[in-house]
């Protein structure tokens, strides 16, 4: 995990907050929270940078993201001071990006994550960006792979399924479901299957999770998330794999690791396919 806190020259260095809201039973941030954690320190480069959201919407572009992993490397504690590192580890014929997100509580490593961002025209469709914008988020060396999840070995575990509604109230300002409540989707319906097993479902901890899209969901719109526990770790965590989509139309599949504190997670999700 040392790796993952080598900093490049010239990263920004972001003050962040995370509110009482973010927290859940198990007096911990919830995965999705961190997320957002993390889009709200690109947010602030950007502005820092000289491209605050209203500059977008001036110039009819845009940044979405089309993929992310993050790891969870400790526990955040609510009211520590949080600072985020972050900076491009590259930027593709100016429209595929990598941005790097370090999170730091108290001056120790907390979280991580690799953000694929695409640059947008009003339209949702691919761009290249301006000649300002780019010279605006030059990349910078990067040491080290990109972040990727734990490896774990296969195997054909029980399968569970849930469906929501999403909120008109809760889109984003490009009028879509943000990219953090894909994975709060996730662990909601791995929180309902535990309950349904039987066990905690506040006491999921989360590990790392990786995330990518095909395309959004909108508002109104009835979302179905099917996930299946797919494999284990070295250390006895659980991958999990899902599906989300609308009718039988996939709209992002998801990998999370996940363990029970204090419990045998595959035995919980077990009881709830039984």
């Amino acid at each position: 995990m040392n790796a993952l806190s080598d900093i490049p020259d010239g990263a920004a260095e972001i003050p962040l907050d995370l509110q009482r809201h973010c927290y859940s039973p198990r007096e911990a941030p919830r995965a999705g929270d961190v997320w957002r954690l993390c889009q709200a320190a690109a947010v602030r480069d950007s502005v820092r940078r000289g491209w605050p959201p209203q500059r977008y919407t001036e110039e009819g572009t845009g940044f979405v993201v089309y993929g992310a992993v993050a790891l969870h490397t400790r526990t955040i504690r609510y009211g520590e001071p949080l600072v985020a590192h972050t900076w491009l580890r590259d930027f593709r014929r100016g429209i595929l990006s990598r941005r790097e997100v370090r999170v730091f509580a108290a001056g120790e490593l907390a979280a991580a994550a690799t953000q694929r961002w695409a640059h947008i025209s009003a339209a949702m469709t691919p761009a290249r960006a301006s000649a300002d914008l780019l010279a605006a988020f030059a990349p910078l060396p990067t040491a080290g792979p990109e972040l990727r999840l734990p490896d774990w070995e296969t195997l054909d575990g029980p399968r569970f399924e849930q469906t929501f509604r999403c909120w008109h109230t809760r889109l984003d300002p490009l009028n879509h479901a943000n990219h953090p409540t894909y994975l709060d989707w996730c662990e909601e319906a791995t929180a309902g299957a535990v309950a349904a097993g039987g066990g905690n479902p506040h006491a999921v901890v989360p590990v790392a999770e990786r995330v990518s899209w095909k395309s959004g969901i909108d508002g109104g719109e009835r979302v179905t998330v099917r996930g299946q526990v797919v494999g284990v770790t070295a250390d006895g965590d659980l991958g999990l794999e899902f599906w989300i989509g609308v009718g039988e139309e996939r709209r992002a599949s998801a990998w999370t690791v996940r363990r029970l504190d204090g419990d045998d997670l595959r035995a919980r999700l077990s009881g709830a396919a039984g």
